[in-house]
C-alpha cells in the first residue's frame, strides 16, 4: 500500500499495514495506535526498519502527545538500536502534518493540546476551536 493510499484510507478498520503494527502488541492486549493518517506512512516505514532489527518486537502504544509522536515498544534485547530508529521517526513526525502528511510544524490547537499541522490544516483546525 503506497503513502497516498494510507493517507486517504476510508474505512472502519485500519488498513493492513497499520493493523499489522497494532497486532504487534503483547498477546491478550491491543496496542493503542491512535495517530492521524498523515503519520501512517512514517509508521509503516518505522515498522519495517524495526522489524529488520527485531522481527518480534512488541508495540506498547503509538499516539501523539503534546505535538510529538510517542512510539513505545516493550523491552527488547535490541532496545538501544530500536530506540535510535524510533527517535528518527519521531523527528520526522515533528515536521510532518498529522492529518495530511505534508510538511508541518507544532501548533497549539485545542487548549492545552498541540499538534503538528501544515498551514492548510492548521487553518481548518482553528475554525473548529471551541474555546
Amino acid at each position: 500500500m503506497d503513502d497516498d493510499a494510507l493517507r486517504t484510507w476510508v474505512g472502519d478498520d485500519f488498513p493492513g499495514p497499520i493493523q499489522a503494527i497494532a497486532d504487534r502488541s503483547r498477546p491478550g492486549r491491543v496496542a493503542d495506535v491512535s495517530v492521524e493518517q498523515g503519520w501512517w506512512p512514517l509508521l509503516v516505514r518505522l515498522d519495517r526498519r524495526l522489524a529488520t532489527i527485531d522481527p518480534d518486537y512488541v508495540v506498547r502504544e503509538v499516539m501523539p502527545v503534546d505535538g510529538r509522536l510517542r512510539f513505545e515498544v516493550e523491552n527488547s534485547r535490541y532496545a538501544r538500536e530500536l530506540r535510535a530508529i524510533i527517535r528518527d521517526a519521531e523527528a520526522e513526525a515533528a515536521r510532518t502534518c498529522e492529518i495530511c502528511g505534508r510538511p508541518g510544524r507544532k501548533r497549539g490547537t485545542y487548549h492545552p493540546w498541540y499538534e503538528v499541522l501544515c498551514d492548510e490544516d492548521a487553518g481548518l483546525r482553528s475554525t473548529m476551536r471551541t474555546w
